[in-house]
């Protein structure tokens, strides 16, 4: 959809297209869907001024490392995150992050493997049946935004601050240290540097391990430089109990028009570390009990 239709501060209906063909459909009440990205850019298409719309965007940053093993894991096959841990989120202020085990399709592996070279990038996809690949996803304390450009499509700003830095190198650090007890004899960190450390065809013994481990308090972790995928997107158009500080109330309905309702993970007030699914879910039924 390109807009919400409003008619007298309250839903009109919806106009966009559907394929070359531009539709209008006339309704009073319209249900916003379209996650933390293109929520708020309907919003922001659709006129709509309040200051928090798009903002407080979390994204649920994964960082990755690529342990090599001597036996076949092939990373594409079998169940997609047989293995998980919350080791590493505090208890009381669930700050902290999860590390679990991934999948890794041949497309994608290539899209975060480091480039430092063709030689050493086709060794490394080479060996991608004896890859297991972790990541470790943050529980991202800082935000960022989603804005609209001239022609109305979705802009993204986001960036890691400086204790989200911080919990990548730790997660970084982890990472390594567990692989290496797992008897990986190569680990890879995903950056534009190849950084990395190998056993020469036996496991990673302790003290070059720690001594990798230390180094990695002083990697780059400047934008462009560490490489970190989104895991859930969440925020954009949080609720909230004022227009000065949300987009929509308790109810998921948007301030400042009536028969206008969000339902989707962008309702989420703060990141919440976790795999959103079942949360999206609850507050789905949540909204939809309530529409009026």
């Amino acid at each position: 959809m390109e807009r919400i239709l409003l008619d007298g501060g309250r839903a009109a209906g919806v106009d966009g297209w559907c394929g070359l063909h531009r539709i209008t459909v006339r309704a009073p009440r319209v249900i916003v869907a379209g996650g933390a990205i293109e929520s708020p850019a309907l919003l922001l298409r659709s006129g709509l001024h309040n200051p928090n719309i798009g903002q407080h965007l979390r994204m649920h940053p994964g960082v990755f490392t690529a342990g090599l093993y001597p036996e076949p894991v092939e990373p594409w096959s079998g169940r997609m995150m047989p293995g998980f841990c919350n080791h590493f989120v505090d208890p009381e202020t669930r700050v902290g992050f999860l590390i679990v085990i991934v999948t890794a399709h041949p497309g994608l592996a290539a899209l975060a493997t480091p480039w430092t070279g063709g030689r050493r990038f086709k060794n490394l996809m080479l060996q991608l049946r004896h890859v297991a690949p972790f990541e470790a996803m943050i529980r991202d304390q800082g935000a960022g935004r989603v804005t609209v450009d001239r022609r109305g499509r979705a802009r993204v700003a986001y960036w890691l601050d400086a204790r989200d830095q911080e919990e990548a190198v730790r997660a970084l650090q982890a990472m390594v240290r567990i692989h290496a007890a797992a008897g990986a004899q190569e680990v890879v960190v995903m950056h534009t540097d190849d950084i990395s450390i190998r056993g020469d065809a036996a496991p990673l013994d302790r003290a070059r391990i720690e001594r990798f481990v230390r180094s990695l308090e002083t990697i780059d972790t400047r934008p462009n430089r560490l490489t970190v995928f989104s895991s859930h997107q969440t925020g954009s158009c949080r609720m909230g109990r004022s227009p000065q500080a949300a987009v929509t109330d308790p109810r998921g309905r948007v301030f400042g028009v009536a028969g206008v309702y969000v339902c989707d993970g962008s309702l989420c007030p703060s990141a919440p570390g976790v795999n959103p699914m079942v949360t999206i879910m609850s507050l789905a039924t949540w909204v939809a009990r309530h529409i009026d």
